[in-house]
């Protein structure tokens, strides 16, 4: 792989289609459902039978501006349709409804983790779009059988320019896609239910030219790991046809994941292969400013701002504050999870050890956790003070904690022995006492066997009825050991 980068430059641009979590569908009165019989949810407007005209779902338009708003893309004024033309068995209308000429969105940027820091990926355009039927192969051995269920859901395109330049700068971008549509609540974005899919437009150019290489698209891709492995694939088909001499040929193709293979579907297509026209039975229709900002007043805090706040704010690390940021409602939570205390940091640590496994476990139910904030502040101010070892509570008294409906964090402590005392007497006593047990280690410790500490040390915590402090008993057994 490092050969081939000193000799060229890998381009990507991406086409994300997000199916957005409505009620009903784009342009038709009936179910959005994501599951339901085949051929149930469908309607004469989404068959485009003779008399029907589409009506544009409000729904649809608003979740439309928030991600634009998100991604700070240029909101158009005025909005209108296209008809998109091609045959597919799948397609009933035998055309969709899109945007070609005027997408509503314009710019903005698609804010991505990648090597430890945000780094934006700029957009195109974001458009929208109906979704065609489905076909499927696998259920008749002779036949493909065809479902429109989901003809005409409702789809967001987000377009962007060849910004990035590796299959894990991909798998950021769609992961940050993904978080921001969730983010939204306007689409679960599952690729494994084709809520969320990828179209991948591949090219290699000379090393450092600014000049693009011809561009192969793969088409619909379903997971993070098949885009990857796809763009792998296509990169090696490209760099042997070039260092053959050859030219590449603009195709758009298919992954398939048995043989780890991207096999041509068609030449590539041109704007005139799909003889795009206006959508004679949708005017145009023009977004005023109150339905702007009426969609950024409901635009939750956003990715980047928690992201901001854990790493800036509370001097998390960027992994931390990446993961913490997962979801709305996680980075909601911890947010105030971690002014509980004045350590953040120590916050941050017992909630990834031990808080969020148990949560998880919970079904994410924060709740349960805030009904526990008066222990769990208890339990971080006998940390603080000394008073229980960090390891021993998070092991043993924090999981107590969690699991006791209403905990009284001193007796708990107490029942588990980790309360430490500070008893100087009583530890003198339990040391002198140890130290009459072992002449003979003792006497080895003095001649040269510091290491004997440890056997002492462990011996002292083992006999103690009262925890004591590791530090303050270190001190006075090397003291008494020295006389």
């Amino acid at each position: 792989m490092k050969k081939w980068k000193d000799t060229y430059d890998l381009v990507i641009g991406l086409e994300i289609h997000v199916q957005l979590d409505l009620f009903s569908k784009a342009f038709a009165p009936e179910s959005n459902a994501a599951e339901a019989p085949a051929n149930t949810l469908i309607s004469p407007v989404s068959l485009a039978l003779p008399g029907t005209l589409p009506v544009l779902n409000n729904s649809y338009l608003d979740a439309a501006i928030r991600l634009g708003l998100a991604f700070g893309s240029e909101i158009q004024e005025a909005c209108f349709f296209d008809r998109k033309h091609y045959f597919y068995a799948d397609l009933p209308k035998g055309y969709q409804i899109t945007q070609d000429g005027a997408p509503f969105c314009k710019g903005g940027n698609i804010l991505t983790f990648i090597d430890g820091r945000i780094r934006p990926v700029r957009l195109d355009h974001i458009h929208m779009e109906e979704d065609a039927g489905k076909s499927i192969h696998d259920l008749d051995p002779d036949h493909t059988l065809l479902d429109f269920n989901r003809a005409g859901t409702p789809l967001l395109e987000i377009v962007t320019t060849p910004d990035l330049k590796s299959p894990e700068e991909v798998s950021a971008c769609i992961d940050a896609v993904q978080q921001m549509v969730q983010y939204l609540g306007i689409s679960s974005a599952n690729m494994e239910k084709g809520m969320l899919r990828c179209d991948c437009n591949v090219s290699l150019k000379p090393k450092g030219s600014d000049t693009l290489g011809t561009r192969c698209e793969i088409k619909n891709l379903n997971s993070k790991r098949h885009a990857r492995k796809a763009i792998e694939t296509e990169v090696h088909r490209q760099i042997a046809i070039l260092d053959a001499g050859g030219e590449i040929e603009a195709m758009t193709m298919s992954y398939d994941a048995k043989s780890n293979k991207n096999l041509p579907i068609r030449d590539k297509e041109t704007v005139h292969d799909y003889r795009y026209f206006p959508e004679p039975d949708l005017p145009v229709f023009y977004i005023s400013k109150e339905t702007i900002e009426r969609n950024r007043r409901a635009l939750p805090e956003l990715p980047a701002r928690y992201f901001g706040k854990f790493n800036e704010e509370f001097d998390l690390d960027p992994d931390q504050a990446v993961l913490f940021t997962n979801s709305l409602a996680e980075a909601t939570f911890v947010s105030g999870f971690l002014s509980w205390g004045p350590d953040p940091k120590f916050l941050a640590n017992i909630y990834v050890q031990k808080i969020r496994p148990w949560l998880a476990e919970k079904g994410w139910k924060t709740m349960l956790v805030k009904e526990k904030k008066p222990a769990i502040v208890k339990y971080c101010n006998l940390v603080e003070n000394g008073q229980i070892s960090a390891s021993s509570g998070l092991q043993e008294l924090l999981p107590a904690i969690l699991e006791n409906a209403a905990a009284d964090v001193d007796e708990l402590a107490r029942k588990l022995g980790l309360l430490i005392s500070a008893d100087t007497g009583s530890m003198e006593s339990d040391i002198h006492s140890l130290l009459t047990d072992f002449p003979a280690k003792v006497k080895a410790y003095q001649g040269g066997k510091k290491g004997l500490i440890g056997f002492f040390m462990g011996e002292l915590m083992r006999r103690s009825s009262k925890k004591p402090d590791p530090v303050i008993a270190k001190s006075i057994l090397e003291k008494m050991l020295s006389r």
